[in-house]
């Protein structure tokens, strides 16, 4: 069998008609959608729109937080200095950063390029990252976030996603290089790339075209308002979808990085050898029927992002403004169209009909207060941070509506359905509940087919009491 069968040649009406239906599948506020094939642009067009507000339709020239080409451009400048001889993939983190807590580990740049460090992914902790979603943070600060956490596993023992090897590879870089990351990227990356419609985001900087984040909740669309800048240094990049392809001909052209670091980044058989499964220097390369695609994306507050190389002559690169991972299922979706094969599985979420059944002042009194949960079960292809996972949360009554609010957040109203459970508005597929043990209450979340958080009452549901906790959780 060969590695890449023989794809079809399209249309851009054909491609079209097929992004259309994808895009219809999606809960998506708008995407930029790109498909090269054979070394072609056959289509670079809009759908939806950037702006709801507004009405701005996406286009092409509409820029995106990106997600997932991230990782793929960092892994391309730690590249670039192993080339030049100023690190070495085998050289432990400590040789360049001596204060941090290694836990009596060896970990080396090597096992922060492929994810199997061990080191706990800070954006999955709970509270410490999510329960100050709309503070900005500097390098330090995140790397504070997990640095003394307890490691998730052996260093190099697997593949365990988590974005704080990122963090400690841009401070590595800075470190090397004497560069601030977005001088670097610049100077190295996007000027000889000629990526004239790629930033880097800062607190202080208006992006034009820039497309407004959205999330989808109980039928509609609202702004995401998270602060972008609470993640870390390498998450930082705006670009659309035709800035994107020339970076992916570039690296494949040999133009920042020579084609053997390329082929090295994207081969199968090293990431075997460094026990990273299907995820090899910054890019997955996972399998797809008879063929051997490379990947990347993801989403993030509001930006979901991907690239989809499913045959060597076919490129489709999706940015959206919408929450969820939708840019990664319509690529999937338009590659295996393209290549003749059955569509991905689409699972409908029946629209939940949620109620608010009154409840009596004992039956609040007796849900009422600060709780700590941590999540006790957890889908088996989740990272392993998860079980390190834990969330702040108060149920209070105001203006005789019981209501709950998870640390960093607005409170919403918690309202009765009939089986005695209880849902909320915004995440209407949650399922809340109350148990008494012991004579104390214990609040339990389930995400049906995801996981299931509980944790029992610590104590009253006044402020003091509540961010106490709080702040003794972010630690």
């Amino acid at each position: 069998m060969p590695l890449f069968l023989q794809a079809q040649t399209f249309k851009e009406n054909e491609l079209d008609k097929i992004v259309k239906e994808a895009f219809a599948q999606q809960k998506l506020a708008g995407a930029s959608v790109l498909i090269a094939q054979n070394g072609k642009i056959i289509l670079n067009k809009g759908y939806g729109f950037a702006h709801l507000g507004f009405g701005i339709p996406a286009t092409p020239q509409t820029k995106y937080f990106i997600v997932g080409a991230n990782t793929l451009v960092l892994g391309v400048a730690i590249m670039q200095l192993v080339e030049k001889g100023a690190l070495s993939l085998n050289d432990e983190i400590t040789k360049y950063l001596p204060g941090f807590n290694v836990q009596g580990h060896k970990i080396t740049i090597r096992h922060l390029l492929t994810s199997t460090s061990g080191i706990p992914d800070y954006h999955y902790l709970g509270d410490p990252l999510t329960g100050q979603a709309y503070q900005p943070k500097a390098i330090d600060e995140v790397v504070d976030l997990f640095e003394n956490k307890l490691f998730t596993m052996k260093p190099g023992t697997k593949f365990d996603w988590s974005i704080s090897n990122f963090a400690l590879l841009v401070s590595i870089l800075q470190k090397v290089t004497n560069q601030r990351y977005e001088d670097y990227l610049k100077t190295n990356i996007i000027t000889p790339l000629g990526l004239q419609e790629t930033e880097y985001l800062t607190q202080k900087k208006l992006i034009p075209h820039f497309a407004q984040g959205y999330q989808f909740s109980d039928g509609s669309f609202y702004p995401a308002t998270e602060s972008l800048l609470k993640y870390d240094l390498s998450t930082r990049l705006v670009s659309t979808t035709g800035d994107m392809y020339k970076l992916w001909e570039g690296l494949k052209q040999g133009k920042v990085i020579s084609r053997k670091s390329f082929m090295q980044m994207t081969s199968r058989e090293e990431a075997a050898k460094n026990n990273s499964g299907n995820f090899g220097y910054m890019i997955f390369i996972p399998k797809l029927e008879n063929y051997n695609p490379l990947s990347f994306g993801g989403n993030l507050d509001g930006y979901s992002s991907a690239l989809y190389v499913p045959d060597k002559e076919i490129t489709i690169i999706i940015f959206t403004n919408s929450s969820e991972t939708n840019a990664g299922f319509m690529g999937r979706q338009i590659a295996r169209k393209m290549l003749g094969l059955p569509p991905p599985p689409i699972t409908e979420v029946p629209k939940k009909i949620i109620t608010d059944l009154p409840l009596t002042k004992q039956e609040q009194l007796n849900m009422t207060g600060t709780y700590i949960v941590k999540r006790t079960s957890i889908d088996s292809s989740s990272a392993l941070t998860f079980n390190m996972w834990k969330r702040t949360i108060r149920v209070f009554t105001e203006m005789e509506q019981l209501m709950v609010q998870w640390f960093g957040e607005l409170p919403e109203p918690l309202l009765k359905q009939a089986d005695g459970a209880f849902a909320i508005r915004s995440s209407p597929q949650l399922i809340i509940s109350f148990k008494n043990e012991n004579n104390n209450a214990v609040l339990s979340i389930t995400s049906p087919g995801s996981y299931i958080e509980s944790g029992a009452r610590i104590g009253n549901a006044d402020v003091k009491t509540f961010h106490n906790a709080a702040f003794e959780n972010l630690k």
